[in-house]
């Protein structure tokens, strides 16, 4: 069985959970995660897709793409 464990990273949990009307443990998830300050912990909660990373950054992501795109055009055949 996996163990997990929460750091004991130092917040104002109680004081952000009501700011962002949550659970004081989503609160410290998101810590651990270093999500660690209210504009980001406002972006993790409420995504944007205009905050996504460009996925033309990732190593290959061309030979992938077309990799994805033969395999679905022999499967569609």
């Amino acid at each position: 069985m996996e163990k997990w464990f929460i750091k004991n990273k130092l917040a104002s949990f109680k004081e952000l959970a009501s700011e962002l009307s949550v659970s004081e443990v989503l609160v410290r998830l998101m810590v651990n995660r270093d999500i660690d300050d209210l504009g980001k912990m406002r972006n993790y909660l409420n995504p944007s897709i205009d905050n996504l990373h460009s996925p033309y950054l990732m190593k290959d992501i061309e030979k992938a793409a077309q990799i994805i795109k033969n395999k679905v055009l022999t499967q569609a055949h």
